[in-house]
């Protein structure tokens, strides 16, 4: 029972850490722009290193679906799922690693941008939108990221 909630646990972490960079982007005044090009790739490695972590202790040939009760019509419930079976955990951190790539190229490509905040947010955004879909069980929660 401890493991279910470990990787629950850093599940939630691979996925939230790219929103928090978006949010974070966004929130940083126009005068501090050059912070986004710190904080969002550190955002990222962290999610990378959640998500490789996540790889190597994750048991083979298990899956787990977390479920979050979403909302209910009438009679019908609608959840949210959110499944770990091993091609989701394989395909996580490379996701992730990549997505810190770019974040780190884009450093130096993005130097002297007006709209480096902008894209920075952006950029954190589309991680967690992947990340998403890769993790999602069902049509309502791909339809959602």
């Amino acid at each position: 029972m401890e493991n279910t909630i470990t990787f629950e646990t850093l599940t939630g972490f691979v996925l939230l850490t790219p929103l928090a960079s978006f949010l974070l982007c966004l929130i940083i005044p126009d005068r501090y722009s050059w912070a986004v090009t710190i904080a969002a790739p550190i955002l990222l490695l962290i999610s990378a290193s959640f998500g490789v972590y996540l790889f190597f202790a994750f048991p083979a040939h298990t899956s787990f679906l977390i479920q979050l009760k979403w909302f209910n019509i009438a009679q019908y419930s609608f959840n949210g799922n959110i499944e770990l079976n091993r091609l989701s955990i394989l395909m996580m951190p490379l996701v992730t690693v990549i997505s810190f790539l770019v974040h780190l190229y884009s450093v130096g490509h993005m130097a002297g941008d007006k709209g480096t905040k902008r894209y920075f947010a952006m950029l954190g955004f589309l991680t967690f939108s992947m990340l998403g879909i890769l993790l999602s069980d069902n049509l309502l929660i791909i339809f959602f990221f």
